[in-house]
């Protein structure tokens, strides 16, 4: 099975060191021919969505993600994977946050 494109947006998001991220992220798909798929996080065997059979998709997910985390999509008949997309984690420390600039450096 061929595919045009898999993503899932937002693919950064931006936690506080040792938090994690929990929002609504948007799985999108285009497949050459229609099928039927299931999105799985890497390295799990339980798919946490999976299509009707169409040509392409789009679902919308809130999860929680605490470190970088690939997402597969497969054959729903044939759980290979056809295609990867990956949310990253970029975490945020105390000190960036703090660090404010005055007023005038604005200007």
């Amino acid at each position: 099975m061929k595919i045009e494109r898999f993503q899932v947006a937002p693919g950064n998001c931006v936690v506080d060191r040792d938090s994690s991220c929990r929002m609504q992220f948007v799985f999108s798909w285009e497949l050459l021919a229609s099928a039927e798929v299931c999105i799985f996080r890497a390295g799990e065997e339980r798919a946490i969505y999976c299509s009707p059979t169409e040509k392409a998709g789009r679902v919308s997910l809130e999860l929680s993600v605490s470190e970088t985390t690939r997402f597969d999509l497969a054959l729903k008949q044939a759980p290979e994977k056809i295609a990867s997309s990956s949310i990253r984690i970029l975490a945020v420390g105390r000190q960036v946050r703090l660090k404010r600039r005055h007023l005038w450096s604005f200007l």
